[in-house]
This record gives structure tokens, C-alpha cells and sequence, in this order.
């Protein structure tokens, strides 16, 4: 979770990003030997769509490889992380390359065969989008995957990320040139898929202290009340017109402790619904750790309110 009330410059410094039972861990030198003991076991399974396990034959090329990354976050040009499972090292993701000129950010990716199946490098390139975009302002994000690579392939896809591209015999892998697809992700198509809850700058100063938000609904109602991005304005204008002191929490479902029910709106609430419409309703407290950003939200000089730019531009 970061506090933002204001744009500011990007911050390099990498904490460790938690999902259930997986976390990535910037990468370090302690890494070494379990990351190569992986490539060694599992080389001719990672090399088929790639060619830098041909280039790691020793542990002495892995720690230059992981000096080379530091280097690469000296200089804000990206970085790595650990892919920890149940506490055991599985494998690599990280942002690979920034293009500051066009705004984007690229992931790359791998992970040990035997930690296939359960879902870690989708949960991985999640919460990897979500840095990129939430805490280092990128304007999109990309992943390439040769075209054959379908296992590869269905993570972006996975996660909602467009086909934007194909370079056709694009990329040499061993000898061979292969299509290579390129998938983009939004800043505003990512933060279209989040949980949006408006409350006072105090009552979050007063949750980030506690690590968790309570709204009076959840005592009330038993619930909380939050929304989807397009239904943020029409409750803001009909709960909070003309306050100044509104901030809106943007809230990673993946990372809610408490279920999350599609139900329909309070009738209490004076706005107009669509037939049918239905609003989330989150059914304990809010760890903060699910808040991904938060944005200032004052009314205007009308007493009304806009949407933030990440929203809409």
C-alpha cells in the first residue's frame, strides 16, 4: 500500500510484495545458489523459449547476472524479483526494460517446472503490473512471449492484457526465428479493474495506524461499501458534495482478506441505478495492505467531483 496525495517521481526502492502463500523479494546475492541450482536442474525446460540458460553454466554467472540487475536498479532502468513459494525460491520476474520516452514498463518472466500449475506467475505478473503502475506512474506495460509459447502466452491473457502486436520471425531462439507477440496493458484499463471505496483523509491516516479500515457500514450493514470506477462519481456527488477532505482507495480485490459480494445498491444512498446494476460490497475490515494507491479526491468549486486522470486519460 502508498500513500500518494500528489504525482511525484517514481521510488526505486523495492519492498517485498505479498500474495497468500507467494511473495516477491528483490533480488539479492543470498538468492544465488538456489536460483542456479533451478537453472541446473531445470535447463532443458527453461531454454525452449529462451536463450539465457545457455549463458549461466556456473554460479559465478549467476551472481554477475544478479549484479547486473542491482546495476540495472541503480539506474532506474528496472529491476528483480524472487519468486518465493512457501519459502521456497521458484523462479524470476521483474521488470526487464522502461521505456521513459513512451511510458511503459516490460515483464519478464520464469519459473521452475516443478512450481508449474498453481497459479504463482499469474499472481506474480499481477502484483508486478500493479508496482509498475500504481507505484512507478507507467503509462503501460508489455509482455513479449514467442508465438508457439502458449503457456507463456496465457498469463498475460490470463490477466486481461490486450494483444496489441505481432512481429512476425521476430525472435532468434536457438538457431530458429519465431513469431513474437507483444501484450499491453493500460494504466487505465488496469486501474479500471480495481475496487474503488471514498472516505476522509483522517479516517485513513487513523487505518493506516491500525493496518486496517473500518467503515460505519461494516458495523452497521455489515458490510462495506465500495464501487466500480464508473459508479465512483455518481456516489461521491450523492454522499459527499462539496467535501473537501475526500480521498478514494484504490483496492486490489486479489489482495482483499475479506469476500467481496456483488450485490445491489443501498436504497438508503440518493442516486439513480441502472436496472439491474449491482455494486461490491466488502464483508469485513479492509487490510491496508489491499489499497494499491490513494488519490486525492476534492470537490470542485461546484461542489462536485471529477474522476482522477489515472481513470480516465
Amino acid at each position: 500500500m502508498l500513500n500518494i496525495w500528489r504525482k511525484r517521481k517514481a521510488n526505486f526502492d523495492l519492498p517485498t510484495l505479498k500474495l497468500g502463500d507467494m511473495a516477491l523479494v528483490p533480488i539479492a546475492q543470498a538468492h544465488a545458489p538456489a536460483l542456479f541450482a533451478i537453472v541446473e536442474r531445470d535447463r532443458a525446460y527453461l531454454r525452449q523459449w529462451q536463450n539465457w540458460p545457455d549463458n549461466i553454466l556456473t554460479l559465478d554467472h549467476m551472481r554477475e547476472l544478479i549484479n547486473i540487475s542491482h546495476s540495472k536498479t541503480r539506474q532506474q532502468s528496472g529491476y528483480d524479483m524472487v519468486i518465493v513459494y512457501s519459502g521456497r525460491v521458484a523462479g524470476k520476474i521483474g521488470v526487464v526494460a522502461i521505456n521513459n520516452k513512451a511510458g511503459y514498463h516490460e515483464i519478464g518472466y520464469w519459473l521452475g517446472h516443478g512450481f508449474q500449475g498453481r497459479g504463482l506467475m499469474t499472481r506474480a505478473t499481477s502484483l508486478i503490473t500493479s508496482h509498475a503502475i500504481c507505484q512507478h506512474d507507467a503509462a503501460a506495460v508489455h509482455i513479449r512471449c514467442a508465438a508457439p509459447n502458449l503457456r507463456s502466452r496465457a498469463i498475460p491473457e490470463r490477466l486481461g492484457y490486450r494483444l496489441a502486436k505481432i512481429h512476425t520471425q521476430y525472435l532468434w531462439i536457438h538457431g530458429e526465428y519465431y513469431d513474437d507477440t507483444i501484450y499491453v496493458m493500460r494504466r487505465k484499463d488496469w486501474y479500471r479493474r480495481l475496487l474503488y471505496h471514498l472516505t476522509t483523509r483522517d479516517a485513513w491516516r487513523d487505518a493506516t495506524e491500525r493496518g486496517v479500515y473500518r467503515a460505519p457500514s461494516l458495523d452497521t450493514q455489515g458490510f462495506i461499501h465500495a464501487s466500480r470506477w464508473h459508479q465512483v462519481q455518481k456516489v461521491a456527488a450523492a454522499l459527499y458534495r462539496g467535501r473537501r477532505d475526500m480521498v478514494l482507495l484504490c483496492i486490489d480485490p486479489l489482495r482483499l482478506r475479506a469476500s467481496v459480494r456483488d450485490e445491489p445498491p443501498d436504497p438508503g444512498v440518493p442516486a439513480q441505478h441502472g436496472d439491474g446494476e449491482l455494486f461490491p460490497h466488502i464483508y469485513g475490515a479492509l487490510n491496508t495492505s489491499a489499497v494499491l494507491k490513494v488519490m486525492a479526491m476534492p470537490a470542485q468549486k461546484d461542489g462536485t467531483f471529477r474522476l482522477p486522470s489515472e481513470l480516465t486519460d
